[in-house]
């Protein structure tokens, strides 16, 4: 159990609020950018790019009767293209470091003077911008593209010579068929009766990722 937080969940923060809320992580992110060691012994799933690659295959190949012929072809191509993918994103200029995993302005909470980041559970370690995507399709269209700016605005000042705009674009499939990888994960380890509320995630997952991946 955990102490009260006061304040309110913010699902309807607005835009200064949200840019708070991408601070907030990406100074968290900074300072755990060199304790990967202390995340892997706490037990955190490892979304480098070894790891995550086999995931994703092994999610990609246990979907392939629920997706389309269409879409089983990009991600094949998507999946034999992912080595070179992260070694593109290595020569951004980032760590990997701390991901949320499940980033969205809901799960933050505020009182006006204290913002909190809650729900830790789907954490992992990995390139920080892992948890972009989730975020700027949680918030207002109106919203996202200058949250987006902000975000690489960010990333750009903490690490001088990165480039976030090209990591940013690399690694938007790449999140996408990590949530598959997680709702995957999470239908192998629940009961059969709540398998209805998630079935169909992963299959949903993929097809995001297999638009994502062509582009």
């Amino acid at each position: 159990m955990l102490a009260e937080i006061a304040g309110q969940d913010q699902y309807a923060a607005e835009l200064p609020l949200l840019h708070e809320m991408v601070n907030l992580l990406v100074d968290l992110q900074r300072q755990w950018s060199d304790r990967v060691e202390e995340l892997l012994a706490l037990g955190l799933p490892d979304w480098r790019a070894p790891g995550l690659g086999a995931a994703i295959a092994d999610v990609v190949d246990r979907t392939r009767d629920e997706i389309t012929a269409e879409d089983r072809v990009t991600l094949a191509n998507f999946v034999r293209g992912l080595p070179g993918r992260f070694d593109e994103l290595t020569a951004c200029g980032f760590q990997d470091s701390l991901v949320h995993g499940d980033f969205h302005p809901g799960d933050f909470r505020s009182d006006g003077r204290a913002l909190t980041l809650l729900d830790w559970g789907d954490s992992g370690i990995g390139h920080p911008l892992l948890d972009q995507p989730a975020f700027l399709s949680a918030i207002p269209n109106d919203a996202a593209g200058a949250a987006r700016a902000h975000w690489l605005q960010q990333w750009s000042e903490a690490i001088p010579d990165s480039d976030p705009a090209r990591a940013s674009i690399l690694l938007a499939p790449v999140a996408a068929a990590r949530q598959a990888v997680v709702y995957r994960s999470f239908l192998d380890n629940i009961e059969p009766s709540e398998h209805p509320y998630h079935r169909a995630d992963p299959a949903k997952w993929l097809k995001r990722t297999a638009a994502l991946g062509l582009k």
